[in-house]
């Protein structure tokens, strides 16, 4: 190979990065014939030597239908034999779903090929090439992005190639990130002279002449259009030798690349170009059976016309058939059909591949080509084709059903196939274009099931979009059409329900609910009564009825497991992890609330994963866990980034920020409170609110604030206070104490007067711990009793929230100080110790600097509080998934071992990386090992 060694050694620093651990992606760039095959092949061979596992896959126009063609390719997922492999094939082919009555396979099945190229990577370093991907079929752009966001740990280095133009939206949006993730595209340009002169030296054994010079410059350096030209110039006799040179004959009628291809198309019969242009159509290689089951010739005969294609040198032999020998000449038989025939032949290659039963994908892609409106034949395939994309490429599935969706206007059927689009775009996270598409199907009417069908999507989508009172409207206007069937309304009113009680709209949830279990019942949908249960349970939840709520979430929980149905599962995991830990619970809460993680990841509910994650990561922080809460919140962000549901972001913002806050990181604290609030104006809705309301009073309160800023932050939690008062009164406990510090900086005696109550009746209904500790702090700080406090902080030693019993023993401590109470050192160091031990840095300097102010001396002052980085910076959770690093086993079986979800895993190693230093999994797996690691017995969810 020559004239390519500034990319050769690129590509070798690449592999060699790799096999350090550190991947890496490369999108090599150039226009058809430059060379980026040559290339590939190099590069294949430098990685052959250096004991890499290759894999190669090619995109094509036209292709067999498989969505995440390249990727499966290069994987070889359809290797017999290989259970590793065996778990994507099932996944990708349909077989196998764990939510056979819900979305998208899509989130599993990313976790399971990234779970793949994880274990053959830990094996030996791997090279995937993807070529052609700017004929990719967006389900392999969107995974490709999901693996490119882990190279950078893995010893994995992945090549595609791609033409600079045309370049599939999905691409282009990935190609934009690559700055994100340390990635580069190398562009490949024209050979210079020195390479061209190179490539006449090899082909014709001498340098060329004056005139021949001139005329190669014709081919911009491509070396395929350099090659072609210089067959064609011998062919015709155009060459002559002369003095150690060769060049052109003076009299000669030179022929551009193109027209030296055209020549040898016209050379051939009509018989034999016309069985070249259908090949050209299919898009890639193809049998002699194939080519004549999509013409009206015999095999015999297109066996002849073969023949002859491959004697004018413009097909070559392919795997047990033929294909072109290379993409410009497919695009110059292509380029001589009158657009007509061309759209002609398409259809008559779309009813061929029907006829033999090809995938409705690729069937579809043939009848859209050049289909006109009111073809109801293109319509009928494109509706079958986003039914196969659904579960595999929800963005292929919206594609298909738009295009089929300007074909059929004003056409029978148009209003239910919009309804099938709005769903497709829900499912693609493009809520918004969701409600346009079903607001404009409304208007045009519709059967009451797809009218209510149109509803629930439009309040779905609502909701995503942050817009809660839109979004139960629309689910009432559902529940209100007339002509349902008792089933489709049962589900409705499960929908209404869920929605009613994710977004705290619970003054009509029990209705909903109540309906969803009578008619669910009636109609023998237990999964359906499941919901109704669910929802019943976390009523009761919010109004302190902890043995009805557990007893409620344990039936529904055994309604959904017996149905059968997986579609409702992580929801009920959310509701009983969060009524379990509002009692205390917070062990049993946390592993069902990791559960649902597990099932949202198996079933594809991307979202719900999102709020689970939340939940944890709240619960995390009270415990005063802050490794963990951190670890969720960046976790939820990170999955729900690409998802309409990244209104919850308002939500991760705030805990990122007071975890940093906790730990004396005011800019962070400050930028992700920012952050969350431009979300929340940008969104609306309440999802989030008190989080962030409490994180801007508890800033508002750090040294430094503006009287403005003070009096912004406790406007915006007096109004989170009268709220939860009002609708929620036990959701109280969690935000109490702040609550109260704004109520009593704005001096508001009523609001106090009420939260108080609040609490107190919270206290007696519950009885936990945690209720009461909270209660009698409250009543403390608002009469000043230092009895009150001192039993508050007497109670905390009972409750797991560890945060609380930090605060309420500093607070103690502090109005035992200024009483001069013999306790208020203990309530002090008590309280040090805690913030010490949670690793909040800022605690421990409040703590110290009052105690030095008061002149108070702290006893079994601890040492040193849990390290940021370092082998003892690390929770107990980080140590076990290092134990089993060190044992060899990937996340996937690490996941299954602790029964956490893959994401869990892959976040605690991302943390390991961090704390320790080590740059990559092999070098874990070694550090592990050196430490002598041993993982705890194996544990059953």
């Amino acid at each position: 190979m020559f004239g390519r060694a500034q990319e050769r050694t690129q590509f070798s620093a690449r592999l060699a990065a790799a096999v350090d651990g550190h991947g890496s992606f490369v999108l090599v760039e150039g226009e058809a014939g430059i060379g980026k095959t040559t290339l590939i092949a190099s590069l294949r061979h430098d990685a052959a030597q250096r004991g890499f596992g290759i894999g190669i896959g090619a995109a094509v126009p036209f292709a067999d239908g498989r969505p995440m063609g390249p990727l499966s390719d290069a994987l070889a997922i359809d290797e017999p034999g290989d259970p590793r492999r065996r778990a994507v094939a099932e996944l990708l082919h349909g077989v196998a779903t764990s939510s056979p009555d819900h979305g998208s396979v899509l989130y599993p099945l990313h976790d399971a090929l990234l779970a793949l190229v994880e274990e053959l990577a830990a094996d030996r370093p791997q090279l995937l090439v993807l070529e052609d991907l700017h004929w990719a079929d967006s389900a392999t752009v969107t995974a490709l992005w999901v693996l490119l966001r882990r190279l950078p740990r893995l010893p994995v280095l992945v090549v595609g190639t791609c033409r600079p133009w045309p370049v599939s939206p999905e691409l282009a949006a990935l190609r934009t990130r690559f700055d994100d993730v340390s990635q580069s595209v190398m562009r490949l340009g024209p050979l210079d002279d020195e390479a061209v002169e190179h490539v006449v030296r090899q082909r014709l054994g001498q340098r060329p002449g004056p005139l021949l010079r001139r005329r190669l410059e014709g081919a911009h350096g491509n070396p395929f259009v350099l090659t072609t030209v210089l067959a064609a110039l011998q062919a015709q006799g155009a060459l002559i030798a002369d003095a150690g040179s060769v060049d052109l004959r003076h009299d000669h009628v030179v022929l551009s690349a193109n027209e030296a291809l055209v020549e040898r198309l016209i050379a051939l019969p009509d018989r034999d170009v016309d069985l070249l242009s259908r090949l050209a159509l299919l898009g890639h290689g193809a049998g002699v059976a194939e080519l004549a089951a999509i013409g009206d010739r015999g095999a015999d005969a297109v066996a002849e016309s073969l023949a002859a294609g491959l004697r004018q040198g413009l097909l070559v032999d392919a795997d047990g058939g033929v294909a072109f020998r290379h993409e410009l000449v497919r695009e110059t038989v292509i380029a001589r059909l009158e657009p007509t025939l061309r759209a002609h032949l398409h259809h008559e290659i779309g009813e061929a591949l029907a006829a033999r039963g090809a995938p409705a994908r690729v069937v579809a892609a043939h009848f859209a080509e050049g289909a006109r409106p009111g073809d109801a034949r293109a319509v009928h395939w494109l509706r079958r084709a986003a039914a196969e994309h659904a579960r595999h490429s929800p963005a292929a599935a919206v594609a298909a059903l738009e295009r089929a969706a300007v074909l059929a206007v004003d056409q029978p059927g148009e209003v239910d196939l919009l309804a099938e689009l709005s769903r497709a775009l829900l499912q693609a996270q493009q809520s918004r274009q969701a409600v346009d598409v079903a607001q404009r199907a409304l208007q045009l009417g519709g059967s009451p099931a797809v009218r209510a069908e149109l509803m629930l999507a439009l309040g779905e989508a609502r909701s995503n979009l942050g817009d809660a009172g839109g979004a139960l409207t629309h689910m009432e206007q559902a529940a209100l059409v007339a002509g349902l069937s008792p089933a489709q309304r049962a589900r409705v009113h499960a929908a209404l329900a869920a929605t009613r009680i994710l977004v705290s709209a619970t003054a009509d949830a029990a209705e909903a609910a109540r309906l969803a279990i009578a008619e669910g019942g009636a109609a023998g949908l237990p999964e359906v009564v499941a919901v109704g249960w669910s929802t019943l349970g976390r009523l009761h939840t919010l109004e302190g009825d902890h043995d009805d709520a557990l007893a409620s979430l344990r039936r529904a929980r055994s309604l959904a497991e017996s149905s059968g149905s997986r579609r409702w599962l992580p929801f009920h995991r959310l509701m009983e992890g969060l009524a379990l830990t509002a009692v205390d619970r917070f062990d049993e809460g946390r592993r069902v609330l990791e559960q649902g993680c597990v099932e949202a990841a198996e079933t594809g509910d991307a979202v719900a994963h999102v709020r689970l994650l939340a939940a944890m990561s709240t619960h995390a922080l009270y415990e005063g866990e802050l490794d963990e809460a951190l670890g969720h919140a960046e976790l939820a962000m990170g999955i729900g980034a690409d998802l309409a549901s990244a209104r919850l972001h308002v939500v991760g913002h705030a805990l990122v920020g007071a975890v940093a806050l906790c730990r004396d990181e005011l800019d962070i604290a400050r930028e992700q409170l920012a952050m969350g609030m431009s979300e929340l104006a940008r969104r609306g809705g309440a999802q989030g609110i008190a989080h962030l309301a409490v994180l801007q009073v508890r800033l508002a309160l750090c040294a430094g604030r503006t009287d403005q800023e003070l009096n912004d932050a406790v406007r915006s939690l007096r109004a989170v206070a009268e709220a939860l008062v009002a609708d929620a009164p036990t959701l109280v406990t969690w935000f109490a104490v702040d609550l109260l510090e704004a109520a009593l900086l704005a001096g508001d005696e009523q609001l106090m007067a009420e939260l108080v109550a609040a609490m107190e009746k919270t206290a007696i209904r519950t009885g936990t711990a945690s209720d009461r500790m909270v209660d009698l702090s409250c009543r403390g700080m608002v009469d000043g009793d230092l009895a009150l406090m001192l039993a508050a902080a007497e109670e905390s030693r009972l409750s797991p929230r560890r945060y609380e019993r930090a605060r309420i023993h500093e607070r103690a401590g502090r109005m035992a100080a200024a009483r001069r109470h013999p306790q208020a050192a203990a309530l002090l160091g008590e309280a040090l110790r805690t913030w010490d031990q949670m690793g909040a840095s800022r605690g421990v300097r409040s703590v110290e600097e009052f105690a030095l102010a008061n002149g108070i001396r702290l006893h079994n002052r601890p040492v040193r509080g849990r390290a940021r980085s370092g082998w003892e910076s690390l929770t107990g959770a980080e140590r076990e998934v290092l134990a089993l690093l060190g044992q060899g086993l990937s996340n996937p079986a690490i996941a299954e071992r602790l029964y956490v979800s893959r994401r869990t895993v892959e976040t605690h190693v991302s943390r390991l990386y961090a704390k320790l230093g080590i740059v990559n999994r092999v070098l874990l797996a070694a550090e592990a090992q050196r430490r002598g690691l041993q993982p705890s017995p194996a544990r059953v969810g």
